[in-house]
């Protein structure tokens, strides 16, 4: 079986690089050590790596985009209000509190909308108002769980692991995960049992 390389270096080629596993402050540590934006998640740096691998290209920073104009937090909002400068911030929060009640929180869909370009959405505030009640009501209907975002594979791979192996230690979890993560593929739960299965095919 191929071995995962035991360093993060440019003498891997992009079609190695992408078979293995690698923890986040691997491919920091290599952005930083090569000239390579930093910061971001795992899937972006897995796709800048993988870019300088194949091309020696250093992609340029992602220049945010400045605001126009104050928040709209620093004027009375009401549901007709339209949205140009979303912040959550306290005053936000006084609105929706008025409008949802003492248990509104900042869910998902309004710290997803905070990232978004909103004077865009062409929404007002009771439309945000409706779509915080939409997606609780979704939330409280799912009978999933909450699905774990794709960068965070070692917190799906131990799910996985202890749902479908009830009452094994930590210890055997890590050493599974430790199998799987230095195995060419995935680093999924789906992956280890089949790398047992090769290992044990009786």
């Amino acid at each position: 079986m191929e071995k995962r390389p035991e360093i993060l270096t440019t003498a891997i080629d992009p079609e190695t690089f992408k078979k293995f596993y690698w923890d986040k402050k691997e491919l920091v540590a290599f952005c930083s050590a090569h000239g390579l934006p930093s910061s971001g998640g795992k899937i972006e740096l897995t796709d800048r790596i993988e870019l300088f691998l194949k091309t020696g290209k250093i992609p340029a920073p992602k220049i945010e985009a400045k605001r126009q104009g104050s928040w709209d937090s620093e004027r009375q909002i009401t549901r007709s209000t339209r949205v140009v400068n979303y912040k959550n911030d306290a005053s936000t929060r006084i609105f929706f509190e008025k409008e949802i009640g003492k248990n509104f929180r900042f869910n998902a869909y309004l710290r997803q909308f905070a990232k978004s370009n909103n004077a865009a959405s062409g929404l007002t505030y009771g439309d945000l108002v409706d779509g915080w009640i939409k997606a609780e009501i979704e939330k409280q209907n799912s009978k999933t769980k909450k699905a774990i975002d794709p960068q965070f594979q070692f917190n799906q791979f131990q799910r996985d692991f202890y749902a479908a192996e009830k009452g094994k230690s930590r210890d055997k979890m890590v050493a599974a995960w430790n199998l799987v993560r230095s195995a060419p593929g995935e680093a999924t739960y789906e992956h280890y049992l089949q790398l047992m299965a090769k290992r044990n095919p009786n």
